[in-house]
């Protein structure tokens, strides 16, 4: 089964060089986070690819106040929904958040971590190799000159659809003896593509031609990775954008020590560099993708016991 995703409205927010990711409204300056909640500012919100300004209140420990009864009766428990606060110079602050409650004339949500998924370790086997994407390709995709298409593939076919957000689109069914035959091979690619939907082959290729460097992958998650390399590029890599590769295949553990059937994923994802640093004599990156995964692709990353 194969699906495509066209995520590109959200990403645009997150690969701004200007937008500082924070987790909560208590990481705001005293000033700006007054003007929000005096009204006297609008927040910018990306719900299901389209955008909204509106007024937000901070509403206690994590929770914010979205008032709009259209929205209210428009979005869905659980949805995700980016929240952009403009500052009033270049710099905006953006919180990815998740809807908790829903009421008449306003809705509720909770900023969420960007790596807040269930994190999967991994043994020192698994290679992933990284590029860090050229500043052309990052700009074009800034400016809505390039539209970033997720194709998925090897779905199991009796995964039933959904009307949510795109990192939601595919829900998650547990493999167990009956359907693990179902599991096989999935793969995830982020594509570039014109405003004509063809893909780009220029770009793709500039994308490609870029240098590549190997690291290890230390643990996964649908919202992101962390892995470890020798060497990185001479440049800050702090909030680059970079493009990621890596198979998992659980066959090469041993069956006592695995806890799903035998089943493969490929992955090539757009990504942000959260944090690097360089710990006895290796480097450490943890990684955001531009839009999560699929909720479905926890089912292909290994549980191995004691590791």
């Amino acid at each position: 089964m194969r699906r495509q995703l066209d995520i590109s409205q959200q990403i645009q927010e997150l690969i701004n060089r200007n937008n500082v990711q924070i987790r909560s409204l208590e990481l705001l300056g005293k000033d700006i986070r007054e003007l929000y909640q005096e009204k006297e500012k609008k927040a910018i919100l990306i719900i299901r690819s389209k955008v909204y300004e509106r007024t937000i209140l901070d509403a206690g420990i994590d929770m914010i106040d979205i008032y709009d009864s259209h929205l209210a009766a428009y979005v869905k428990k659980e949805e995700r929904i980016i929240i952009v606060l403009p500052s009033g110079g270049k710099k905006r602050y953006v919180l990815q958040t998740q809807v908790t409650d829903i009421f008449s004339d306003f809705f509720r949500v909770q900023p969420l971590d960007p790596r807040l998924n269930e994190r999967i370790k991994l043994p020192p086997f698994h290679s992933v190799h990284c590029r860090l994407v050229p500043d052309t390709i990052t700009l074009r995709l800034q400016e809505g000159e390039l539209r970033l298409i997720r194709k998925i593939e090897g779905v199991p076919e009796d995964i039933p659809d959904t009307d949510d957000t795109a990192s939601e689109t595919l829900i998650s069914t547990e493999l167990t003896e009956e359907n693990s035959g179902q599991a096989g091979e999935c793969g995830i690619t982020d594509t570039l593509h014109g405003e004509d939907n063809d893909i780009q082959d220029e770009d793709h290729s500039l994308l490609l031609a870029a240098k590549k460097l190997p690291g290890t992958l230390v643990d996964v998650s649908i919202g992101g990775l962390c892995m470890t390399m020798k060497k990185i590029w001479p440049a800050e890599i702090k909030d680059q954008l970079v493009y990621v590769e890596f198979d998992i295949e659980t066959m090469m553990y041993d069956p006592i020590d695995v806890i799903i059937p035998d089943s493969q994923i490929s992955i090539a994802s757009f990504a942000i560099v959260r944090t690097c640093r360089f710990v006895e004599g290796k480097y450490i990156l943890h990684l955001m993708y531009l839009t999560a995964l699929p909720a479905m692709a926890n089912n292909y990353f290994p549980r191995v016991k004691d590791i």
